[in-house]
């Protein structure tokens, strides 16, 4: 009986080797976090896609649900990175002939998003004409209460190294996403 009680005390974890594994994984619990955030938004191409698709997407429902006017405005920047908003249509409380369009807010869907340093929004057309050289670095894709969509397409540059990527995204009116083509489509009309 001795002998069974001394063989199941050699089989336990010793206090060493306890706090040893809580040290092991306390160093990794500190070293994990950093790394996770300093790690940089997704500039692959199907990520970004999807981020414009969400945006017209909750633009959509939003028009539909409200049965009000909503865009999607794209912004230039030079030295910030690029980014596209969701904007809801207001009266301009001076001027009843007058629309104002403000960003939209949710607590369950961030309305903003700022593409990857690496990404820069080239031109935005509408028929033949650049918006962005139109309107000083802006577009707009405006939705209407039924859920269409406006129809346009932006040329996307991305640096990669030594290279550039040059991409489409294609607004698709009824069907309210974007449509990726590789290389700049020229404007159609």
């Amino acid at each position: 009986m001795g002998v069974d009680l001394i063989k199941n005390c050699r089989s336990a974890f010793t206090l060493i080797e306890i706090m040893l594994v809580v040290v092991v994984v306390g160093m990794v619990a500190t070293i994990i976090p950093k790394w996770l955030i300093k790690k940089e938004p997704s500039s692959e191409w199907p990520v970004v896609l999807d981020q414009f698709d969400d945006l017209i997407y909750y633009a959509r429902q939003e028009a539909v649900a409200t049965q009000n006017n909503y865009r999607l405005s794209f912004k230039q920047n030079v030295v910030d990175p690029d980014f596209v908003v969701v904007e809801q249509e207001e009266d301009d409380l001076e001027d009843p002939n007058k629309k104002n369009y403000k960003q939209v807010f949710s607590e369950y869907f961030d309305t903003k998003y700022e593409l990857p340093d690496s990404i820069k929004m080239q031109k935005f057309y509408r028929s033949k004409k650049n918006e962005f050289e139109e309107n000083k670095g802006n577009a707009y894709c405006y939705i209407i209460p039924n859920g269409l969509v406006q129809p346009g397409m932006i040329h996307l540059l991305r640096k990669v190294e030594d290279r550039e990527e040059r991409v489409t995204f294609k607004i698709a009116p009824f069907l309210g996403k974007f449509e990726f083509v590789e290389g700049f489509l020229r404007p159609e009309k």
